[in-house]
């Protein structure tokens, strides 16, 4: 098996959740309640990805943050992925499901 790569950007699930989350409430204190991550875990999160991504993909602001142009490009890549994956999932779910028919 693959091992996952720690290095790239959208190394994870979890990474693209955070982004696209972030981005869609525009404030950590919020999307920390929808993903059930504690605002340190998810600052860490973002960091890395910014790190990793080698620019700033928000801009923080005293009420929230805002995305850079290349974290608009980034959440628009991090949506299609997670689209990419649960329609992937679907099938594989729906194939076992057929499968498993007597």
């Amino acid at each position: 098996m693959p091992r996952r790569n720690d290095k790239a950007v959208f190394g994870s699930r979890l990474r693209l959740e955070v982004l696209v989350t972030v981005a869609d409430v525009g404030s950590l204190d919020g999307a920390d309640r929808l993903l059930g991550i504690g605002r340190s875990n998810l600052s860490h999160v973002i960091e890395r990805i910014e790190e990793l991504a080698g620019t700033a993909l928000f801009e923080r602001h005293p009420d929230g943050v805002s995305l850079t142009p290349a974290g608009g490009a980034a959440a628009q890549h991090a949506r299609l992925l997670l689209r990419v994956m649960d329609a992937a999932e679907s099938s594989f779910v729906r194939e076992r499901e057929v499968l498993s028919e007597p």
